[in-house]
């Protein structure tokens, strides 16, 4: 497969994750499950992020810096990490990771 190709494939997938994550629905549920378990990271600590944690998420998921996560949300870079650390916390907490 070409680099073109790839990067095709790769903007496809990132078009598919954004309107799949506007839309919470069961699948979004399933998506964010299965991202997560690619990180060890549990569904129970999903469910216990915001509204817009689970935005940012999808965002980093999707590779975005947080100043790119910021523009893509209208938000500050330093709100962008305030969420970013949020989101670590709290799945670090659930995972046993810290206490």
């Amino acid at each position: 497969m070409s680099r073109q190709e790839e990067r095709g494939l790769d903007q496809a997938f990132l078009e598919e994750v954004a309107r799949i994550m506007q839309s919470l629905d069961q699948r979004v549920n399933q998506y964010i499950a299965r991202r997560l378990a690619e990180h060890n990271i549990h569904m129970e600590a999903a469910l216990q992020l915001s509204s817009r944690e689970r935005e940012v998420f999808a965002l980093i998921l999707q590779g975005l810096t947080n100043k790119e996560i910021g523009a893509q949300l209208s938000i500050s870079e330093s709100t962008a990490k305030f969420h970013v650390r949020g989101i670590l916390k709290k799945c670090a907490q659930r995972a046993g990771w810290i206490s």
